[in-house]
């Protein structure tokens, strides 16, 4: 079985993620829209050990960082931030417009507003955020299937014919 999940939530580690911003105002209201209605998304972290607990066995993970845009100094994780980037250009609408002006009544101006303002904010190189990420690792009989870029990735395997969990 493999699960494949993307975090709802975004972490620095140095301090340039500001307190009071577009991007952690427009995460903070898509999570708590979701919630409100019945549709939890940050739930990525949760995937493994749910896999578990139905019987699924060999699970593992491995914690990375995904930046969420160009700024880092490695060439792989910079390329990895392009790609994220690249992404949120289109998602914030395609994730937000619904939820910010059902849920929480906003209007359609001061929806799109936010969600160009996190875009805006998401472009200065000076904020440093990325998601954590799970990348999967598997004991014997199983091939390495990679980190999938922006998604919580969880593979498990149900117990062989006969064997008891």
């Amino acid at each position: 079985m493999q699960l494949s999940e993307y975090a709802t939530d975004v972490i620095s580690d140095d301090n340039s993620y500001p307190k009071e911003c577009a991007i952690r105002t427009y995460l903070r209201l898509m999570n708590s829209a979701a919630a409100k209605i019945g549709r939890v998304m940050n739930v990525a972290h949760t995937l493994k050990g749910i896999a578990e607990e139905v019987g699924f066995t060999n699970a593992s993970q491995k914690l990375v960082k995904l930046p969420w845009a160009p700024w880092p100094s490695d060439p792989k994780m910079k390329e990895l931030g392009r790609f994220a980037l690249l992404n949120c250009e289109t998602s914030f609408e395609a994730f937000g417009l619904a939820l910010l002006t059902r849920v929480h009544e906003m209007s359609a101006e001061e929806a799109l507003e936010l969600c160009q303002d996190a875009r805006k904010e998401l472009r200065n190189k000076r904020i440093h955020i990325y998601n954590l990420q799970y990348a999967p690792f598997f004991s014997t009989d199983f091939l390495w299937v990679g980190l999938m870029a922006g998604s919580y990735l969880i593979i498990a395997q149900k117990p062989l014919k006969g064997k008891e969990v």
